[in-house]
């Protein structure tokens, strides 16, 4: 399974169009552990924040205390981010039938994991 993983990791990058259209086909991808170990990258990355007493240094939307707020995103931070991959989907679906498109939810879904995480490390 990690062998898969890699492997289509690295085709996003030097063959796309063939990994997508696999995928398109059928061919069973499991972007769930993809969003899942950037999930847990993330929720690391805030705990090592928080235990090492960073504050956030820009004004943030959720009004914590800037003493525990990295603590506290550590845990809304992975269903938030399954839910924005499950929303970006549904969105991108209900546009594209909107302008005739043929695409099906499924592969969407799947695709749509790609492009929520490049869009976040960028």
């Amino acid at each position: 399974m990690l062998k898969i993983y890699i492997k289509g990791f690295v085709r996003a990058f030097y063959s796309p169009r063939s990994l997508y259209e696999e995928i398109s086909k059928g061919r069973y991808y499991n972007s769930w552990l993809c969003v899942l170990i950037y999930c847990l990258v993330y929720m690391v990355g805030s705990l090592w924040l928080y235990f090492k007493g960073f504050t956030p240094f820009v004004d943030t939307w959720i009004k914590l205390p800037e003493e525990i707020y990295y603590l506290v995103q550590s845990f809304y931070i992975i269903p938030l981010i399954f839910l924005i991959w499950i929303l970006g989907a549904g969105v991108l679906h209900v546009v594209s039938k909107f302008f005739g498109g043929s695409g099906r939810f499924d592969v969407l879904f799947m695709l749509g994991k790609r492009g929520l995480v490049f869009t976040f490390d960028i």
